[in-house]
């Protein structure tokens, strides 16, 4: 920084484990330890035995580094590890390129300009200035007037005449995507230029698309965004290790996705922590996308209800689960699993046992009609032999009661 009064730059040096400050060339004007790094020292503490004296004990500094850093962060991508910035940089690397696609716009922007303004008119007709005019003319789309040849009655195509452009091959165009391509390749910004599906006819094509926009981590860019988060986080707990020696509040996620509030205080860090960023983090998530994968691994028994659940954003992913059990154990005819459990206002009829003749109704008579059975046809109610019993079974014990409720008049 630039002191108005000094007699040049106030600098600011670190190394790892000293920081200064000098004034021009020859003027240091203080040198300290790395203040964020908690230092080995003393403390005096009270004496237990004598009140009025002091103790000194020695205490270990705890910090989250295993040395000290300096407080800088830089952004590489190409770095030998000899000087803390890049050796060389992304612009320089794709000047070349750069200039290609310059040159090969301003190409296609001329032949656009000629095919145009291609126009040649005929000098008997026109002067140099009527020439500039009438070009200007049809340059902000207005007509074109054509005057008499000596007096004389001139035919419109011996006025002017349109002169045809040869159109540029399409080796110029597919060139130039090839160029654009190449450059957001080098910049590892392919996955966030999304080329978008409104464009495209097919299903391929869509799914090439999507591929594209989720590139980005393989590009030459995004592993090193990713390194410089997890160093920036790995220096925000030494800060925690240094400064908080007072309570500090912060937002955290807990396990079933709600916010917490946490306090956090150097004294409780006690632990050894490991804070990295997971990889590919900075891949594009389409939803849709999380969803059909969810499908094909709930398909082929890979994945969890619950984790089921959660990719499809259930609002309570447990209860999801736990309905879904219970309803796998009804449907298996499990005992211990009724049909109430899913359903409690469900009215179930109690079993028949093989001896009760209550509802059997006058022997010889159908139960419920005062009148004998047809042909020996089964009374309502009964299953015919060989035939399946199941749901059949309890409907007809139900209406063989309600029938015999209802008084028969002889």
């Amino acid at each position: 920084m630039k002191d108005p009064g000094a007699r040049g730059l106030i600098i600011e040096w670190w190394t790892r484990r000293d920081l200064f400050y000098t004034l021009g060339d020859d003027v240091v004007l203080g040198k300290f330890k790395n203040p964020n790094w908690n230092w080995d020292g003393e403390v005096e503490l009270p004496d237990p035995e004598d009140p009025d004296s002091t103790i000194k004990h020695f205490v270990k500094g705890q910090n989250h580094w295993k040395q000290p850093e300096i407080p800088y962060i830089f952004l590489t991508v190409f770095n030998l590890g000899q000087q803390p910035h890049d050796e060389t940089g992304l612009i320089y690397q794709t000047i070349p390129l750069q200039d290609q696609v310059n040159e090969r716009t301003r190409q296609i922007e001329f032949n656009v300009k000629k095919q145009n303004n291609g126009i040649a008119l005929n000098g008997l007709f026109y002067t140099k200035e009527q020439s500039s005019q009438a070009l200007t003319q049809l340059e902000n789309g207005g007509g074109l007037w054509v005057p008499n040849n000596n007096n004389t009655r001139g035919t419109l195509d011996e006025a002017f005449k349109l002169v045809e452009t040869p159109p540029l091959s399409g080796d110029v165009f597919k060139s130039l995507d090839l160029m654009h391509e190449r450059l957001v390749g080098i910049f590892g910004t392919s996955g966030s230029t999304p080329q978008g599906l409104a464009q495209q006819d097919d299903v391929r094509g869509k799914i090439m698309s999507q591929q594209a926009d989720s590139s980005r981590i393989g590009g030459g860019i995004t592993q090193n965004l990713e390194q410089l988060a997890d160093t920036w986080y790995n220096y925000q707990i030494q800060f925690a290790f240094t400064y908080y020696d007072e309570p500090h509040f912060a937002a955290a996620i807990g396990d079933s996705g709600a916010q917490e509030l946490i306090t956090i205080h150097s004294q409780d860090i006690n632990r050894t922590l490991i804070v990295t960023v997971k990889e590919g983090s900075l891949v594009p998530k389409d939803p849709l996308t999380q969803r059909n994968e969810a499908m094909d691994l709930w398909s082929a028994n890979g994945i969890d209800p619950i984790t089921f659940a959660k990719r499809l954003e259930m609002p309570d992913p447990y209860n999801y689960a736990k309905q879904l059990f219970i309803w796998e154990m009804v449907k298996a005819g499990n005992p211990q699993f009724p049909p109430t459990m899913l359903f409690p206002d469900l009215e179930m009829a109690p079993p028949m046992m093989p001896g009760d003749q209550s509802s059997q109704g006058v022997p010889g008579e159908q139960p419920g009609t005062g009148g004998p059975a047809v042909n020996g046809a089964p009374a309502q109610g009964e299953v015919p032999p060989g035939q399946p019993t199941g749901v059949q079974e309890p409907i007809g014990q139900q209406s063989q009661q309600l029938l015999q409720s209802v008084p028969i008049n002889h």
